[in-house]
């Protein structure tokens, strides 16, 4: 479960198989992509705890930062992506970072960030938190 997903992590197995599907796929280059030049940080707007975070809608404010093409002929920025901060369970106060928003384009940030907000949950704690399904749970309840 949760302790066999650690160690492939921290051995550095996991990331010797995503280089090697990367090579397969023709990436010439792993490490070397070019660094923004432009940073957003996306602020908890809430007190609470993160309960939900639509992984799709991620991908979608990715996407409006240029890191993917919305038509083919759409150019990528490589430079493009999206560092999170917070995770489902995570206890966060209004204010603190959530996410960090990278591209060269500022004007992208507006439509990214407000996805992106719209795609995390923050559940008051005044209020009775609901059941968690956690994949570190369901993991720990595996047999590998």
């Amino acid at each position: 479960g949760l302790a066999k997903a650690n160690e492939i992590l921290t051995s550095g197995v996991a990331l010797k198989t995503f280089i090697e599907r990367c090579q397969r796929q023709g990436a010439t280059y792993i490490y070397d992509f070019p660094k923004a030049r432009n940073k957003f940080a996306i602020l908890a707007p809430d007190t609470g705890v993160i309960t939900q975070i639509q992984t799709e809608h991620v991908g979608i404010s990715s996407l409006e930062l240029g890191a993917g093409r919305k038509a083919s002929g759409d150019t990528i920025d490589y430079s493009a992506g999206i560092e999170m901060n917070c995770w489902v369970g995570k206890k966060v106060y209004k204010g603190d970072t959530l996410a960090y928003l990278y591209c060269d384009n500022p004007n992208l940030f507006k439509n990214a960030s407000d996805i992106l907000l719209n795609a995390i949950t923050i559940f008051n704690t005044n209020d009775t938190i609901p059941e968690l399904k956690l994949i570190a749970n369901v993991l720990d309840s595996m047999e590998v």
